[in-house]
């Protein structure tokens, strides 16, 4: 859910296009979507850690601390649909990438939207992410994945019931056999989402899978990751 001080913030980017889309003041020549002074305040993430997929371990890793500003830009993108600010994210996010993503790896996967939730927002916002990183790395972006079925927002739910509302909410398109894929995902919190995306990617035959989002939280769900 968004909050009135985030709505406000969301209003005045768009009634002052030149302004942060974190603290709202105005922007200097040749700065785009955040001043330097909020740039200075973005925190860097978790580093690169692992959880069993069943079928090994998967390695996750997010680029930025969610509390900050990054979480301010994540929501222009996802909510105020500022498209624009993906390329920021991606560049960004590109040397939590390198580290994250396992040797030989072929392809940039996105974490899909369902097709409901697609018509309504009118974009995925990690496909957008996903597609300027895979350009960022050299590596080829691919549709590889479905949500099969919609999902509560993740924000609602506890621990367990986050890993229940995800289960079985992804399948292959039989795209990834044989592949080395980097999944790619705005926000990550417990992780359970990007697990049981891993989970589907190696059941459609992909041969490893790691995992990266924009942002994460330290401690807490992040507003704004519902998907």
């Amino acid at each position: 859910m968004i909050s009135i001080s985030d709505l406000r913030r969301m209003l005045l980017a768009f009634a002052l296009p030149d302004s942060c889309l974190s603290c709202g003041m105005p922007l200097g020549a040749g700065e785009r979507h955040v001043c330097p002074a909020c740039l200075l305040r973005l925190t860097l993430g978790r580093e690169p850690g692992s959880v069993s997929t069943g079928q090994g371990k998967l390695t996750v890793a997010f680029a930025l601390d969610f509390s900050g500003p990054a979480g301010d830009l994540v929501r222009a993108l996802k909510y105020g649909g500022r498209l624009s600010v993906a390329s920021l994210l991606a560049r960004l996010a590109v040397p939590t990438a390198r580290r994250v993503a396992v040797d030989g790896t072929d392809r940039v996967v996105p974490v899909p939207l369902h097709a409901a939730r697609l018509r309504e927002r009118g974009f995925n916002q990690s496909r957008a992410i996903a597609s300027l990183l895979a350009e960022d790395l050299g590596l080829e972006l691919a549709d590889g994945l479905q949500r099969i079925r919609p999902t509560r927002s993740q924000t609602e739910l506890s621990e367990p019931e986050r890993e229940k509302n995800v289960a079985g909410a992804f399948g292959g398109m039989g795209r990834l056999a044989g592949l080395r894929v980097l999944l790619v995902d705005d926000v990550v919190t417990t992780g359970a989402t990007l697990l049981a995306a891993a989970q589907a990617a190696l059941a459609d035959g992909a041969a490893a899978v790691a995992a990266v989002a924009v942002a994460g939280a330290r401690g807490g769900a992040p507003r704004g990751e519902s998907g």
